[in-house]
Order: C-alpha cells, then sequence, then structure tokens
C-alpha cells in the first residue's frame, strides 16, 4: 500500500475529550462539519491522559469509533492524536505525532495508509518533521489559547512567520486563533489554521468556523 497524497484542508477542529467531553462536544461538532465545505476541515482527537492499555484506553476507543462514524457522515477526516494504532485500528485517516513523539518514517512504514502530522514549537521541530518526511505541521502557540495555560511563550503572528520561512512544509496556526488572527496567519503562508478551545461546545460554534475559514478563503482570492 502507498502513501496517500497530503491532504489539503484550511481548518483544524481539536477535540480534547478529557477537557470538553464528547457528549458536550458533540452536537457542535456535528453543527460546524454540516456547515463547512467537504475537504475544508479536519478534525484532531487530542486525549494526552490516555495510556496504552490503561482504563482510559477503552473509553477513547468507544469514543473514537463514534467520531470516526460522525465525521465519516459528513467527508470531513479525523486524526488521532498520539497514537498510529488507535488510527489505524479505528479506521482513520491520520495521526498526530507530539513533537519529541514516533519518528514519522517509523508511522509511515508500519501504517502507509496514515497521514502523518507533527506538533511543533519551534523552527528546529519544523525543519525535523520536514525532514522525516510528516504531511503536515501544527506550530504552537501563536497567542495565549482560549482553553489552557500556553506551552510556551507566543510566537505572535511575526514570530510565526519567521519560524515557517522558507519551508515547504504546509505549517498549520493553532494557539488563541480568532478570525482577525486566522487572517493575518493566511497572510503569512500558514497552510491552515487550529482552534483547541475557540469552536467546539461554544453557542456560536458554526459562526466562529465559517469566520476562520472566510480568513483562508479571503486569502486564497486575494486583493479584487
Amino acid at each position: 500500500m502507498t502513501a496517500r497524497p497530503r491532504p489539503e484542508f484550511r481548518l483544524v477542529l481539536v477535540l480534547d475529550a478529557p477537557t470538553l467531553g464528547w457528549e458536550a462536544a458533540r452536537p457542535s461538532l456535528e453543527a460546524v462539519l454540516a456547515a463547512m465545505p467537504k475537504g475544508s476541515t479536519l478534525v484532531v482527537d487530542r486525549d494526552r491522559a490516555a495510556v496504552a492499555g490503561g482504563p482510559s484506553d477503552e473509553a477513547r476507543w468507544r469514543r473514537l469509533v463514534a467520531l470516526r462514524d460522525t465525521t465519516a457522515g459528513f467527508g470531513a477526516p479525523l486524526v488521532v492524536g498520539g497514537r498510529a494504532d488507535l488510527a489505524r485500528a479505528v479506521g482513520a485517516d491520520g495521526v498526530q505525532l507530539p513533537e519529541r513523539g514516533l519518528d514519522p518514517r517509523a508511522v509511515r512504514e508500519a501504517f502507509p495508509s496514515l497521514w502523518v502530522g507533527r506538533s511543533c514549537h519551534d523552527r528546529a521541530g519544523l525543519e525535523r518533521a520536514a525532514t522525516d518526511g510528516a504531511d503536515w505541521a501544527t506550530l504552537s502557540p501563536v497567542r495565549a489559547p482560549f482553553s489552557k495555560a500556553p506551552s510556551g511563550p507566543p510566537l505572535g503572528v511575526s514570530g510565526f512567520a519567521r519560524t515557517i520561512e522558507g519551508l515547504l512544509l504546509p505549517v498549520v496556526g493553532l494557539g488563541g486563533v480568532d478570525d482577525a488572527v486566522a487572517a493575518e496567519l493566511f497572510a503569512v503562508g500558514a497552510s491552515a489554521v487550529a482552534t483547541l478551545g475557540g469552536v467546539l461546545g461554544r453557542p456560536d460554534a458554526v459562526e466562529r468556523a465559517l469566520a476562520l475559514l472566510r480568513a483562508g478563503r479571503a486569502r486564497r482570492a486575494g486583493p479584487s
């Protein structure tokens, strides 16, 4: 089986189920995916508390099966954070690896049907991700996140631009991204934007998601 062509998406919805709760997130996720053009939105299941073989692993498996059915129903790719084995087992489209996790090349050799993303926080991480054959990388934090403490000093849009300069690898901006920041990120070369706490579970989830997507479309269209 050969590796799949890189996906094209403009918006990444990160579902942090231990924080938000799958049942709480599900209605807004379904509403957002119903409003999004097919192929524009990628969903990432993130569960850093899950340990392989531990009690939470079974709960995550059940959630992933439900999540796979939901995303497939709307034609949206599903990516599993940190666990290539679970991604393959539930029929997900890809895996998002932590910066110091498995080598993307090893994952690709073992699971050639999966897309492989890498979470990064600096230029060195992005360069490793590109060299190791990741399909995309997430760079964070752009700003202080909406839903948790930042993992490091925010880059800002200018710092994001400097960090990705000259890279051919698609880079996704994450961390405190609203529609105004999204427009700036697309303008400096982001391939997509991601949100962890800015959309799912919120009463205006659809409006927020559409605003982020419009920011990317406006950049593609360019000045009139």
